[in-house]
């Protein structure tokens, strides 16, 4: 009996120890505060993710405004460059400032015509001017510029034609063609401001001092242009160059801000033209003219008295247009949960007309920023 008795004292010894590790009801319980935490944590992150993602969707959106509006404001203030208007006036010739243009490509009428693409169908016909703006049919539709530029980089003078000797289709006859070199697209002025012609010099050509004939030939090249003999055109002829720039600007479809160059290398064909895409995400386009009246800056919509068709053959409006005040409504691209825009934007507000761009439905749900400039005429700031 006394060996087993050390044993059993053993045996209670253990039985009696305290139980190490977590009971059930613990372990429930620190279950749940975890699941708690976890739970918290990802709410945190998600927020943090989504605040990322719509500060990185406005930024995208800052960046595109930003370019589409350096575009623009390139166009625009380069506008009338070696269209020889003042150089004209201060020779006593005729402006080429409102003139019809005619221009055809690879034997192709291209202006006059009723084929230009989609978003600029609704012009058919354009007299030269720097900058023209044709105001869409409702506040809600985007308005178009159109730009006009030479890009010659020798002369932006006047070239008259030759007092002796006749121009045929194909040969002009000028005073003098050191500033022409093969290729150029030229501009052809008549005696009044009903035509002018757009034509190219020949791939061939080269000057001469002593024979100043100049021989057209090439793409843009015809002998006539809508029924229209190039020969009515003999006061004068401008270079505008390798790549002169007449663009359009407007926004298309899918809320993208595409531009159309009628001398763009692109445009393969006159049946098959191509507007190139500038920046995406533009919802709306609008701009005003700032005209200088009294020696003060107006601003005018693009309608009534300033519509389209009564500015673009009107040489003293077209030289009254100092500037232009563009607005851009960017939209992003990234949708959020709930409403983040207000029912609408009003643009150029710092002026008397103001013009509301309504945001309806779910683009309530996306962002939207407005972007305005003042962009100067520059060529047209010293015109009377």
């Amino acid at each position: 009996m006394s060996l087993k008795l050390p044993y059993l004292k053993r045996v209670s010894t253990r039985i009696n120890q305290p139980q190490l590790g977590f009971s059930l009801v613990e372990l429930l319980i620190a279950m749940t505060i975890g699941i708690f935490a976890v739970g918290a944590a990802l709410s945190v992150l998600s927020e943090s993710e989504a605040r990322k993602r719509s500060t990185g969707s406005v930024n995208n959106s800052n960046q595109a405004g930003a370019y589409a509006v350096y575009q623009l404001d390139q166009a625009i203030r380069s506008a009338g460059t070696g269209l020889g208007h003042e150089s004209a006036t201060s020779l006593n010739l005729p402006s080429g400032y409102g003139c019809f243009l005619n221009i055809a490509k690879s034997g192709n009428q291209i202006i006059p015509t009723a084929g230009l693409p989609a978003p600029f169908s609704s012009i058919n016909s354009v007299r030269l001017a720097p900058v023209l703006i044709k105001q869409g049919a409702t506040n809600q539709d985007g308005d178009i510029i159109v730009t006009m530029a030479g890009a010659s980089g020798l002369a932006e003078l006047p070239t008259k034609f030759g007092l002796s000797g006749s121009s045929t289709t194909t040969t002009l006859n000028l005073e003098n063609n050191v500033n022409f070199k093969a290729a150029d697209k030229v501009l052809l002025v008549g005696n009044s401001d009903t035509n002018c012609f757009v034509s190219q010099v020949e791939s061939t050509f080269m000057a001469s001092e002593s024979s100043p004939q100049l021989a057209l030939d090439g793409t843009y090249h015809a002998d006539t242009i809508g029924g229209h003999n190039i020969t009515d055109a003999n006061a004068y002829t401008l270079n505008l160059g390798q790549t002169p720039h007449f663009n359009m600007f407007a926004v298309g479809e899918n809320n993208t801000l595409v531009s159309y160059n009628i001398f763009d290398a692109n445009n393969a064909a006159a049946t098959t033209p191509n507007p190139s895409i500038l920046v995406n995400n533009v919802v709306q386009m609008k701009a005003l003219y700032g005209v200088e009246v009294a020696g003060a800056i107006q601003w005018r919509k693009p309608n009534g008295a300033y519509r389209f068709d009564k500015v673009q053959n009107n040489i003293s409006k077209i030289n009254a247009i100092k500037a232009i005040k563009l607005a851009l409504v960017m939209k992003t691209d990234l949708q959020e949960k709930d409403r983040v825009s207000n029912n609408s934007i009003w643009l150029f507000n710092d002026t008397n007309r103001r013009t509301r761009f309504k945001i309806t439905g779910t683009d309530r749900k996306f962002r939207h920023q407005l972007f305005e400039v003042t962009i100067p005429v520059r060529n047209n700031l010293l015109q009377p």
